[in-house]
């Protein structure tokens, strides 16, 4: 399995996301619950706009904590979708995690936005 990361990471670094994806979806096949994968896919699969993005990022956030960004991911697609409480807590959760940079302030507009209505 850490190989099968390495190859992940060094791929992702050379920008090669079909192989990305493919070695991310064999290590699903191997372990459905690993909260990485479930992560890195998710993100690849929401910037193509993907449908499987959310199932794929909600899974991880049920698994355990999949990190800042990932959850801040999930909750961008579930303001898209119109899900707003579902939305702002997961926006709220992704600044406790330590979400940073501009992101975090597209967070922090977001819960303000949630909170005047």
């Amino acid at each position: 399995e850490e190989s099968q990361l390495t190859r992940v990471l060094l791929s992702e670094k050379l920008g090669r996301t079909a192989e990305v994806k493919a070695a991310l979806e064999r290590t699903l096949a191997l372990a459905p619950g690993d909260i990485e994968a479930l992560s890195r896919l998710g993100r690849l699969l929401a910037e193509e706009g993907d449908e499987r993005a959310e199932s794929l990022l909600s899974k991880a956030a049920e698994e355990g904590e999949p990190g800042a960004v990932y959850t801040f991911i999930l909750a961008r697609l579930m303001e898209k979708k119109g899900k707003g409480s579902e939305a702002a807590k997961l926006f709220e959760r992704s600044l406790e995690s330590g979400l940073s940079g501009h992101d975090m302030l597209i967070a922090r507009e977001a819960l303000k936005r949630s909170k005047a209505q």
